[in-house]
This record gives C-alpha cells, sequence and structure tokens, in this order.
C-alpha cells in the first residue's frame, strides 16, 4: 500500500460516505442504526465547507478520514474520524493521527477533545485520550457518547 494523506474535496463526497458508513457499522449497529445516522454521517459540500477534513487514500481510493475544527480556547475537535474496515489495522488511522497532531501543533492547541463511538473508546486511549464525560448523539435522541479530551 501506498497511502498519501490530502484535504478532502467535493469529488470524495460520496465515496468518503461510504466509508463512513461501512466503517460505523463494522462496529455491529444494525441497518435501523444506521439509518438513524444517516444525516449526520454523510460527507457533503457543507461539512467541507465547515471542516477541515483530511482523506488517506491509496491510488486514488479512499481509505479513510479525520477532520480537526477550532473551538474557543486554543482547543482542537477532532471528529469524522473513520478508516475503511478492510484497511484497519493496516497503519491508515496512524497517518491520519500524524496529520491531526501536525495540524493540532501548528494551530497551537492545548488540547484535543472528540465525541467517541463506545466501540471506539479503547482506540482513542491507545492515542493519549481520556474521558472526561458524556456528550449528547447528534443522531439518536437519548444516547450519550463518551467525551474524551487530549492534553498537548
Amino acid at each position: 500500500m501506498s497511502i498519501s494523506l490530502r484535504p478532502a474535496v467535493v469529488a470524495d463526497c460520496a465515496a468518503l460516505s461510504d466509508v463512513v458508513f461501512r466503517s460505523k457499522q463494522s462496529n455491529g449497529y444494525d441497518d435501523a442504526f444506521m439509518d438513524a445516522c444517516r444525516a449526520e454521517l454523510t460527507i457533503t459540500a457543507r461539512t467541507l465547507a465547515q471542516t477541515q477534513l483530511w482523506v488517506a487514500e491509496d491510488n486514488g481510493v479512499l481509505l479513510g478520514c479525520a477532520a480537526l475544527d477550532t473551538q474557543p480556547n486554543n482547543r482542537g475537535e477532532v471528529s469524522l474520524f473513520f478508516v475503511d474496515p478492510n484497511v484497519q489495522g493496516r497503519g491508515v488511522g496512524r497517518m491520519l493521527w500524524s496529520t491531526i497532531f501536525r495540524l493540532a501543533h501548528q494551530s497551537g492547541f492545548k488540547t484535543l477533545e472528540l465525541s467517541a463511538d463506545p466501540n471506539a473508546v479503547g482506540f482513542y486511549a491507545k492515542q493519549g485520550f481520556v474521558e472526561i464525560g458524556s456528550t449528547p448523539s447528534g443522531s439518536i435522541k437519548g444516547r450519550r457518547l463518551p467525551k474524551m479530551q487530549l492534553t498537548l
């Protein structure tokens, strides 16, 4: 594999949405759950206008994505961190994290925060994040997600 990273472009939206859905569903979620998340997880031109979304690709095939946004008080918010389930464990996530950390340091962020899928808490903990509370799901009323933070 020859993985490269670049900012996402509008032409990536459909393929990225497919990667995001397959990655999310690989956590064991059923079709009803996925349908409830569809609006929140669909990558659109508006998504790209509102966030710094990076993609990992291999010879034009999109393998994953991650976003980093500026928040008040020198904080960065990580979102849309997804890796195609067919290539998980092969360094794609590591490369995306490297880019996110580089951008966070360049931006002068003191902390990074994210809302984690409960199935991904262990992955984020390996990156140095700790749970600091919970936050409401953007898709499912009454569902709460672990809120995690990393001090840089």
